[in-house]
């Protein structure tokens, strides 16, 4: 399960930096590669979440892991 129960509170997740040969082996000197492991959306954009357990409208997916994991929330 991926799921930080705090970022339905506003806090942000660290993003994982990966390697820069993940993406390129040998790249040009003076070039900068960033290879976050993913990248984070805004709220406002996300109407839905499929899960193991089906699909939950953003709203409700909170409810739904502090019932499945209560001792996580």
């Amino acid at each position: 399960m991926k799921y930080n129960p705090q970022t339905s509170f506003g806090v942000l997740e660290k993003i994982e930096m990966r390697e820069t040969s993940e993406i390129w082996e040998n790249p040009p000197t003076g070039l900068e590669i960033l290879n976050p492991a993913f990248e984070t959306v805004s709220r406002r954009y996300i109407d839905g979440l499929i899960t193991e357990a089906g699909i939950f409208a953003s709203s409700h997916v909170h409810n739904y892991f502090a019932k499945l994991y209560p001792d996580m929330i």
